[in-house]
């Protein structure tokens, strides 16, 4: 770039239609705009506010095409703007983004490393959490349990301290689904309750998850449910409270003898899980 042009996306100012620059999309190259120039200021300061402004440029065009649904040229604009300034949380967050809805979740997770050490966002922490939950998922298909439920914890560190709690249902799915895998099915019937608890004004998804819960009670013992520790009344196997006295009531459950195999065909995992789920 020289004195008198830079690069500017979308062409905004006319210039440069058959001239641009094929790493970045909708890239232009003309006369810088006279407003932009920094009277008086030291050169260190016109590269920075050169920066900053082709970095903010980048990132809503970035932004726009994100929504736009074409994630591959939105990355390649963002790596730009990150070039320029990598300092900024929100870019690295859009990256973030970007590359979740890619289906490149390992490579998403550090960019909301990075946008969290430059801003510790509850936005930018969700971000997270939910790609975490989606790679955990990825990790499962792919039979690595480990690997999934590391990535699983981590999410559910992140939901206990953030009050968005989309994708946490998601979470509780697929933790019970590990329990199911490995023969666990009462800790599994309790990830759906929890699982319910979160997605509570959603019928759609309750009534998925009900059947999930319900499906799992022909391989327990206990079907009828818990007495009251406080009032006596019994409590059923699908409630966490006494309809009574509303005390808390944990429930032990114990797999039916004729039922204690893996709904699945392959072979079981043992997962080390905390008791209090």
């Amino acid at each position: 770039m020289d004195e008198y042009g830079e690069w500017h996306v979308g062409d905004p100012i006319g210039f440069g239609n058959d001239v641009g620059s094929p790493e970045v999309p909708y890239m232009g190259y003309g006369p810088k705009k006279r407003e932009e120039k920094d009277y008086g200021a030291s050169p260190e300061e016109i590269e920075r506010n050169r920066k900053d402004n082709t970095s903010r440029t980048l990132r809503n065009e970035a932004e726009r095409l994100y929504d736009a649904g074409r994630y591959s040229e939105a990355l390649t604009l963002i790596n730009v703007a990150i070039e320029n300034v990598s300092t900024n949380a929100n870019n690295w967050n859009i990256k973030g983004n970007i590359l979740d809805h890619l289906g490149n979740y390992e490579e998403a997770i550090p960019c909301y490393d990075k946008a969290l050490e430059l801003n510790s966002d509850d936005v930018i922490k969700h971000n997270k959490a939910a790609t975490l939950v989606s790679n955990a998922y990825r990790l499962f298909l792919l039979g690595d349990i480990d690997g999934s439920c590391l990535n699983l914890g981590e999410a559910f560190k992140i939901f206990d301290g953030i009050d968005d709690k989309r994708c946490l249902d998601q979470a509780w799915d697929l933790r019970a689904q590990i329990f199911i895998r490995n023969g666990d099915y009462g800790k599994a019937f309790e990830c759906y309750k929890h699982a319910l608890e979160a997605v509570k004004n959603d019928e759609k998804l309750r009534s998925e998850y009900m059947q999930k819960r319900d499906g799992l009670l022909k391989y327990l013992d206990n079907e009828d449910g818990t007495t009251c520790p406080k009032c006596g009344n019994l409590v059923p196997i699908t409630d966490n409270f006494c309809i009574r006295c509303g005390a808390r009531v944990k429930h032990e459950y114990k797999n039916k003898k004729s039922e204690s195999r893996s709904l699945y065909s392959d072979g079981v995992t043992i997962i080390n899980f905390d008791d209090d789920i």
